[in-house]
């Protein structure tokens, strides 16, 4: 699989976010991606060598590199707490985290130098309400090719038939 290289043109944020303990990197040849385990094991952290701090804005867990899916009907839920600034909107499982929450991480680990994650997201437009979905994540680097990141995403919808916004 030969996968494009690509820049990422992504702002520097000043705050500190992973602990040491909960930061998770593979490296090769001085490329760098992680991700912080003890909060929504999204991409936080991308670096190389001429470029060795992190790029990725840590600003809030919407501006990190992620996944989000939308599906179906757009619905105003404001009496269960969507803001009136999005609201209606679809549904919108995200792998950061949704409004001042952050994702459940299931599980995150490295194994034979593939970073793998797996999440219970977040609805983006809800305070602290989990998707019925699963995310996982796997990064590793192409083989022979300086530089390049991989990364395999799955979303597995768990949202029934006849739900309030459709068919998943």
């Amino acid at each position: 699989m030969n996968a494009p290289i690509f820049p990422f043109a992504i702002s520097v944020a000043l705050l500190s976010f992973a602990s040491a303990d909960d930061l998770l990197l593979i490296d090769r040849g001085g490329v760098r991606v992680g991700v912080d385990r003890g909060k929504d094991a999204a991409i936080t952290w991308l670096s190389w060598p001429e470029h060795p701090t992190n790029v990725v804005n840590l600003s809030d867990p919407g501006r990190l590199i992620q996944q989000s899916y939308y599906a179906e009907a757009s619905l105003d839920r404001q009496t269960e707490g969507q803001s009136t600034s999005w609201s209606p909107w679809p549904w919108n499982p995200i792998q950061g985290g949704g409004v001042r929450s952050w994702t459940r991480v299931a599980e995150a680990k490295i194994t034979d130098g593939v970073l793998f994650c797996e999440t219970i997201p977040k609805l983006w437009d809800m305070p602290n309400e989990e998707a019925d979905a699963v995310m996982r994540q796997w990064m590793t680097f192409e083989p022979n090719m300086d530089g390049v990141i991989v990364v395999t995403c799955e979303l597995t919808c768990q949202r029934q038939d006849r739900d309030v916004w459709g068919p998943p």
